[in-house]
């Protein structure tokens, strides 16, 4: 025969109660920290592509990169800041699950209903208060980035414009040069040719072939005219290729900027990601998750090297390349965000099991060895710890969860009759009953001499549950 008993490790519901808002005003901290950070990193980036900007000296392709990297990273700014928010809401929406299972079961009087809603409108208070502080230097960051950008995005049009002017004055120059129509027809066929020409080299990669096609095209057109004779209309062809030469030129360097900037935000997120997971505290709580992230990001940077090449399919594989870069960055900030409530549910977990086992030495007698630990996960300290403990009326094994809000279990084999386990379960029960939040205990008859093996790990807390499966996922999706 055999015995289980499963519950919560607080004395009563107003402890749990406590413990649940301490924990949440903790992850709402290490949540806003943890975005504060990335925010912080974030206007550091756009601080040094600004640096790079002004390094250009008038290389309009070169600013073109660069505002297009300077666009990108506002809108990662506005990302975060979407971030804090809708971690505001999670922290908010479990507070008040976790009050209404309190509610539930406390005993209550008016009294007691009213002092628990003040308290649980004191701790909401204080978790918004925390976000909102954060919120609002995001807010000033994020206006003073979009001036700057629209600062970089005017530079870039007087940098264009500069180039433009540059194509039309040495169009003025040779036209006022030639003698008549048909030699300014030459000599601007001769520009656009020149031109064109390091353009259409990349027309494929670009996807720019119908555009030079075209100019191609209006170029014979003009040299046909030209040895008809027709001068008015040779000159009308070149005068439309060097129109459409003039747009291909920057439509080249617009698309060559896109596509670096593509390339350009992989690295960044496998820079950023890979500096992240050297935090002691993911080293120490999340050792396997953190070699899955590891081989999910070498994935992810070895599928950018050929996945820009082509303009054409840029839209598809960026939008496909930016799903896969968010679930990579959520799982690392998240990893990172819980360590500190990881170390002090670590803490508060050996708390228990002491005065879990004092409590059970008052009714079982004393140990007679060590209790012997491991994890139901062995490499994994987060997993549920599993206490074996030899008394002297018998074996007990203790399952004990990380979160808080997963529950204790005793399960006791090995006796050597029905009484002797029937009387143990009883004066378990009376002991627990007074000490902790007992919520099912059961009786089997089932002789067992030594505990199940096996036991599903079902103690995790949602803010790491199931990270080692998906960045798995990850990775295999990277491939």
């Amino acid at each position: 025969m055999s015995w289980e008993v499963e519950g919560r490790y607080y004395h009563d519901y107003s402890e749990y109660q406590r413990a649940v808002a301490r924990a949440s005003e903790r992850r709402a901290a290490a949540e806003a920290r943890s975005l504060q950070q990335q925010f912080d990193r974030q206007q550091r980036q756009i601080r040094e592509t600004e640096n790079e900007l002004r390094a250009a000296n008038n290389n309009y392709q070169q600013q073109m990169e660069l505002n297009a990297r300077l666009g990108r990273q506002v809108s990662e700014m506005q990302r975060t800041q979407h971030r804090l928010q809708e971690a505001q809401a999670n922290i908010e929406r479990e507070m008040n699950a976790g009050f209404a299972e309190v509610r539930q079961h406390f005993a209550q009087t008016d009294e007691e209903i009213a002092q628990l809603e003040r308290d649980h409108e004191a701790h909401k208070a204080q978790v918004r208060q925390q976000f909102s502080a954060v919120n609002d230097a995001m807010q000033r960051g994020l206006s003073e980035a979009e001036k700057r950008r629209k600062e970089t995005e005017e530079r870039l049009q007087a940098a264009i414009s500069a180039v433009d002017q540059k194509f039309e004055a040495d169009r003025r120059q040779r036209m006022q040069e030639a003698a008549n129509d048909l030699s300014r027809a030459a000599g601007l066929s001769q520009m656009v040719r020149d031109l064109l020409a390091p353009c259409t080299a990349q027309a494929e990669i670009l996807d720019l072939q119908a555009e030079a096609h075209g100019i191609q095209e209006q170029l014979e057109t003009a040299r046909r005219q030209q040895e008809q004779k027709n001068a008015a209309g040779a000159l009308a062809a070149a005068e439309a290729a060097y129109a459409g030469v003039r747009k291909l030129v920057f439509q080249r360097a617009e698309r060559e900027a896109r596509l670096a900037d593509a390339r350009r935000r992989i690295s960044d997120v496998v820079t950023d990601c890979r500096q992240d997971l050297e935090s002691e505290g993911v080293k120490a709580c999340f050792a396997a998750e953190r070699a899955a992230a590891l081989e999910a990001l070498s994935a992810l940077e070895k599928r950018s090297q050929t996945r820009y090449t082509r303009y054409d399919r840029l839209p598809v594989r960026a939008e496909e390349d930016e799903r896969l870069m968010s679930r990579m960055e959520e799982e690392v900030r998240s990893m990172n965000t819980a360590t500190s409530e990881i170390q002090v549910l670590f803490n508060e977990r050996e708390e228990r099991i002491g005065e879990i086992l004092t409590a059970m030495t008052k009714v079982c007698g004393e140990l007679t060895a060590e209790p012997q630990r491991r994890f139901a996960k062995p490499s994994d300290p987060k997993s549920l710890c599993v206490v074996q403990c030899h008394f002297e009326t018998g074996k007990i094994d203790l399952h004990v969860p990380l979160d808080m809000n997963a529950k204790f279990t005793l399960e006791a084999h090995g006796h050597d009759t029905n009484r002797s386990c029937d009387l143990q379960f009883q004066r378990v029960m009376g002991q627990l009953q007074g000490n902790t939040l007992v919520s099912r205990s059961e009786q089997d008859r089932t002789v067992r001499t030594e505990p199940r093996l096996n036991i599903p790990d079902q103690a995790q807390s949602a803010t790491w549950q199931g990270i080692d499966r998906r960045l798995e996922r990850l990775r295999e999706d990277a491939q």
